[in-house]
């Protein structure tokens, strides 16, 4: 069945699957983001020079011959035809950062002091991931468990890779805002409905409207409620009207929760949220320059991408980062949840009861600036909370499963293997969590887990990072 559980946990009987998708059908009538799905459905830095990728192609294939002798080769090569080089000055850390375990540094541990010399030579604010293969899918103890993130996660599988190239921070306000300037970009969310648009989800609305004025005559009791209260948002939200689309933003509920399926209890549909107002009218990305950018699709982020002589990530380059060469390790960062310390947090996520008290024991109650936390063993930032990041995979529930999970530098399942009757909007992969997620709630910080994203619905905690091949 369909997991929502980056806005709510699994969907888990047939009176309460029609009510999530029911709430869905009301965002989607007030900005056209959401889409109803059927139960069980279920990429402006340049590209690095020639001469620096042939080499760490080189570089990369002399490590599966004999160690030895490799390493004096690669020695004398680098001897004969590299300049000496300068330590690349590092970044000042932040005070979470200075908390980090010793055994995390910024530097890539499977990859041989040559190569690392190479990556100061490579896209700047980007590192190397070597080429292998790793194994890919769920975290331990998860499958079956609490984590609504991780059912479509399995099975582990080994998935191989070429070496690339991957941002190490998620594309920021920053750099969002130079590309906007410099092309005139316009985001879904800042983008106004077509009258055709609207009608198609008043008719829509309607129709859910009399579907569950059913449905109240054959649920069950303590079903009623929930039901009523949909209802009544529905009616509300058809007689709506906006210029733009706007955004899906998280609000934290006023009440206790009558129905932990009701979606609608903990997010707003806010016409006037893009990644300029993150949070819509009052909010500004200005004052949050080095925040990941939120509030875009799947096309703006790709469009970005393309701008930059970038592209997005495939969920299987997208994970073998997030290990860092930690081999089935349950964290990004290593086995433990707090290697410093209880007060010690290696990322920005939820502390304290979901989703009505944010303790925010970790600094922040939302997005936090990149590089606020300790970087896993690649060097990368953020790559675990923060904000959920797109992959270029197209959704499917059971995608490991597939044959096309057991291809060399896999991409994930077709459009076609993923499209179903009446669907209109596309579903990508998002990985890595936000600040949204609970240690007792969604688990969707660690690197096995995975969910869907709906490309017309942009939210506040989610973003991406870009990749570079290295060949």
């Amino acid at each position: 069945m369909q997991n929502w559980g980056m806005m709510g946990p699994s969907i888990e009987n047939e009176n309460t699957t029609l009510l999530s998708s029911l709430d869905f059908y009301t965002m989607r009538f007030i900005s056209a983001l959401v889409t109803i799905f059927a139960v069980g459905i279920f990429g402006c830095a340049p590209e690095s020079p020639q001469s620096v990728t042939s080499r760490i192609e080189k570089q990369l294939n002399q490590r599966e011959e004999s160690a030895a002798d490799s390493q004096a080769q690669s020695q004398s090569q680098t001897q004969a035809s590299q300049p000496p080089e300068s330590k690349p000055q590092q970044d000042p850390q932040p005070k979470s950062s200075q908390n980090s375990s010793d055994s995390i540094k910024n530097v890539t541990p499977n990859v041989s002091d040559q190569d690392s010399q190479s990556v100061s030579y490579g896209p700047p604010g980007m590192v190397l991931i070597p080429g292998g293969t790793f194994e890919m899918g769920g975290d331990a103890g998860e499958m079956g468990g609490n984590s609504h993130s991780h059912q479509s996660s399995y099975p582990i599988h080994d998935a191989t890779l070429d070496p690339f190239w991957i941002d190490e921070t998620e594309v920021t306000n920053r750099q969002f805002a130079k590309f906007v300037e410099a092309t005139g970009y316009v985001t879904f969310a800042e983008k106004p409905l077509s009258e055709k648009a609207k009608k198609e989800l008043k008719e829509a609305a309607q129709s859910n409207l009399s579907q569950l004025k059913q449905e109240l005559l054959h649920c069950h009791p303590e079903d009623r409620k929930a039901i009523q209260a949909t209802i009544k948002r529905v009616e509300e939200a058809s007689k709506l009207s906006q210029a733009t689309a706007g955004a899906i933003v998280f609000a934290t509920p006023k009440d206790e929760l009558y129905n932990e399926s009701d979606i609608t209890q903990w997010w707003r549909l806010e016409p006037t949220a893009s990644w300029r107002a993150p949070d819509g009218a009052g909010s500004s990305w200005k004052d949050r320059l080095d925040h990941p950018v939120v509030c875009v699709t799947y096309e703006d982020a790709a469009a970005y991408a393309d701008w930059a002589g970038k592209r997005l990530p495939t969920e299987a380059e997208w994970e073998k980062a997030a290990r860092g060469g930690l081999e089935r390790n349950t964290f990004a960062w290593g086995s433990k949840m707090f290697p410093k310390g209880n007060d010690v947090w290696m990322a920005n996520i939820f502390q304290g009861t979901w989703p009505h008290d944010n303790t925010s024991a970790d600094g922040f109650a939302a997005t936090s600036p990149v590089k606020s936390f300790p970087p896993n063993p690649y060097g990368l930032y953020d790559i675990a909370g923060n904000v959920w990041e797109m992959v270029s995979d197209y959704y499917h529930p059971r995608a490991f499963e597939m044959p096309s999970a057991k291809n060399k530098n896999p991409k994930g399942p077709s459009l076609a293997q993923v499209t179903q009757p009446g669907q209109r909007v596309t579903l990508r992969v998002m990985k890595g969590g936000s600040f949204l997620c609970s240690d007792v709630w969604c688990k969707g910080y660690q690197p096995g887990s995975r969910q869907p994203f709906d490309n017309e619905s942009p939210t506040n905690h989610a973003g991406f990072r870009c990749v570079v091949d290295a060949r």
